[in-house]
């Protein structure tokens, strides 16, 4: 029997839904350890929690893990769910610095040297710093979910707070860029605010001024030359293929220092 682990873990990364056969929807929610390890959870069913167990970006919690089923990935746990306690939630002014701390400490490498780190023993989680964001792209997928994905979504009423029905968001994106090896990139954006983002302007504005937002937000605001931008990246198992699973935009130093911006700022 695999003993279970407590772990105290600021969540830090949240990927937009999608469907699964075998866990109905599937997120990628990952944290920091305050030792500055990256903890995976996987499989969450993280929309249909309980509120008083509901995960949110830049709040620590505490949970038991078990060691991954068929997953080699060495940052994966298997939460236990049951045991999910929420605990303070970073503050915007306050809490800035503990926050940076910690994602200070985290490897900051190239796309080659994650490659590499993922071919060597399967590292998956990871931040690159951009020199160099060139645009975001953006490409259109199908409009609605797969009938499998449907029938897997549909399998979300076993839980006791069954969610609101998933929109699919029918664009990818993505960020074209320079990494810190001047290696020109292209890497799917995944994060969670950026779906949340697209669906509410499209309702607002259309879906034409969705987009042109979605775009605007992520290029103009986060990678803007006054921020401090991290890409937080993940594989999308089990191939040595990298997206970013979420952004981090801090002020550089100076406004920082300066008491200006927020460094927990998200598209909203």
């Amino acid at each position: 029997m695999p003993s279970s682990e407590r772990q105290r873990l600021l969540i830090t990364v949240q990927t937009y839904p999608h469907p699964s056969q075998k866990y109905q929807e599937t997120v990628c929610t990952a944290g920091i350890t305050e030792g500055g390890r990256w903890v995976r959870l996987y499989p969450l069913p993280l929309r249909a929690l309980p509120a008083s167990q509901q995960l949110r970006k830049w709040r620590w919690v505490e949970l038991d893990t078990l060691p991954p089923q068929n997953d080699v990935r060495p940052e994966s746990r298997r939460p236990q769910v049951d045991t999910i306690t929420l605990h303070e939630q970073l503050d915007a002014s306050h809490d800035r610095e503990a926050g940076r701390s910690l994602v200070d400490q985290l490897p900051h490498k190239s796309l080659t040297e994650w490659e590499a780190a993922y071919d060597a023993g399967k590292t998956s989680l990871g931040v690159i710093v951009p020199r160099r964001v060139i645009a975001v792209e953006h490409e259109a997928e199908s409009e609605d979910w797969t009938e499998k994905e449907k029938a897997a979504l549909s399998q979300m009423s076993m839980f006791a707070d069954t969610p609101n029905s998933l929109q699919k968001v029918p664009y990818r994106f993505r960020y074209h860029f320079e990494d810190s090896d001047g290696r020109e990139c292209r890497m799917a954006i995944r994060d969670w605010e950026l779906g949340m983002l697209f669906l509410k302007m499209r309702d607002a504005h259309g879906e034409t001024e969705a987009v042109n937002k979605v775009k605007q937000k992520y290029l103009d605001q986060v990678c803007a030359a006054d921020k401090d931008t991290r890409f937080f990246v993940g594989t999308m198992y089990p191939y040595n293929q990298w997206m970013v699973v979420g952004v981090f935009w801090p002020p550089k130093l100076k406004e920082r220092r300066a008491g200006q911006g927020s460094l927990f700022e998200e598209p909203a």
